[in-house]
């Protein structure tokens, strides 16, 4: 019986040796496993489990039962050698610059500082916790010395390279100081940016069609816009950001392209105004300016209704000389005071002189037309009975006044003989 009872005793020390033993063994397994988020929770238990397995060696019977020592021993070890790979795995990721991962093995090390105390005989004094300070001491001056250059990249606007160094701050309480102060000065810089893209945008408005040279305008506008891209595009920036900040980056290049519009559709109207008034060459290098700068526009910005427009009024523009020869016939010369041909010829000449070739053949045409009509209505006067010579004269000196100064030489001679014959006429009326 008694013999039955102590087979009984030894079987149940060796079942909870073996629980021990694969309690340790669990434990252990959950908190190196990198995926786990919560060792806490697994390092008291692997404390108590080694604490009593640990503790049974008071009672020797006991301990030799559940062979205590080996288990002690065969953890000893198995510790040991992890503590090695664990610190060789940290500076190896240190070294990289992997410091999510050296992060996530700092954790580890943290959890299984509990076991130190039941190793001094193998870690003695360069155990887990050891290993955890070394480490969070070089963490703490990494993360200085990131945070440096983080400061140092946002007052540049290199908010890619920002976002790299923001990797080497590893996030905790200690560095929480940081972190805060790298996210103000993001956001300032950031705001700023958005604030002078805007300024510059609206500057466009009503100069765009203008200035032959906006590139720096634009291409600050663009780099802006690279910029919020870059950021819009940066998870460790983003998470910083808070939620404002996060819409406004997200609205930002929308708001520019409508400012942008407005501008491009205000220089439009602009052109279209001078192609009324017969302003060609002002319509022809206005139009040369904002296609130039939509083309430098076109990486960042897009409208297809400004697309549209533009074509639109290319188009026209493209069509203008003939339209110019269709609308203008200068038949009629007592019209000449109400649409003076000198005026729509000078302006044709002058855009011809300014490059633009195809208005020179309606500048030539339009010459011969007010030519052969000027002639035809003085060789009608000169066939007109006295009676209603003397008023058609006066029509064509008056008209006279409006022609091209080209056209003046070509006629002066002609006028003065129409005036020498209506003085002529005058005086045998009055001899009469």
């Amino acid at each position: 019986m008694a013999a039955d009872a102590n087979e009984f005793l030894r079987k149940y020390i060796r079942e909870y040796g073996y629980f021990l033993n694969k309690e340790i063994e669990r434990n252990f397994k959950h908190i190196t496993n990198t995926d786990e988020v919560d060792r806490n929770r697994y390092s008291g238990k692997l404390e108590s489990c080694f604490q009593e397995l640990s503790s049974l060696d008071k009672y020797a019977l006991i301990f030799e039962c559940l062979h205590g020592t080996k288990k002690i021993e065969d953890w000893h070890r198995q510790f040991f050698n992890y503590r090695r790979f664990l610190g060789n795995k940290m500076d190896e990721y240190k070294i990289s610059g992997r410091n999510e991962e050296l992060k996530n093995l700092l954790s580890i090390a943290q959890a299984l500082s509990c076991i130190d105390r039941f190793c001094a005989i193998v870690l003695s004094d360069n155990g887990f916790h050891a290993l955890h300070r070394q480490y969070q001491i070089e963490i703490a001056r990494m993360s200085r010395e990131a945070y440096n250059m983080v400061i140092d990249y946002i007052m540049k606007g290199d908010y890619a390279n920002s976002d790299l160094a923001l990797s080497d701050i590893i996030e905790d309480s200690s560095n929480s100081k940081y972190l805060t102060q790298i996210k103000n000065d993001l956001q300032c810089s950031l705001s700023k940016i958005m604030k002078n893209t805007q300024i510059l945008a609206h500057s466009l408005d009503g100069k765009i069609e203008q200035d032959e040279d906006n590139r720096n305008k634009i291409r600050e506008i663009n780099e802006n816009i690279e910029k919020i891209r870059i950021v819009l595009n940066r998870h460790r920036i983003m998470k910083l950001m808070d939620e404002k900040m996060k819409k406004d980056l997200q609205n930002f290049e929308n708001e520019i392209n409508q400012i942008v519009s407005k501008a491009i559709l205000n220089g439009l109207q602009s052109i279209e105004l001078f192609i009324n008034v017969n302003h060609f060459l002002e319509a022809e290098q206005y139009m040369k300016n904002l296609v130039r700068a939509q083309r430098e526009l076109a990486d960042y910005y897009t409208s297809k209704l400004v697309e549209n427009k533009i074509e639109e009024l290319k188009t026209r523009l493209s069509t203008l000389a003939n339209d110019i020869l269709q609308r203008y016939d200068f038949e009629d010369i007592n019209s000449y005071t109400k649409n003076p041909p000198r005026d729509l010829l000078d302006r044709l000449k002058k855009v011809s002189s300014g490059g633009y070739a195809r208005y020179t053949q309606v500048y030539r045409s339009l010459m011969e037309k007010i030519r052969v009509n000027f002639s035809l209505a003085i060789d009608q006067v000169c066939d007109n009975s006295s009676r209603d010579r003397s008023a058609k004269i006066r029509s064509i000196k008056h008209a006279f006044y409006f022609l091209p100064d080209e056209l003046k030489t070509v006629f002066e001679l002609q006028i003065d003989q129409l005036n020498q014959l209506n003085t002529n006429e005058q005086q045998l009326i009055e001899f009469d």
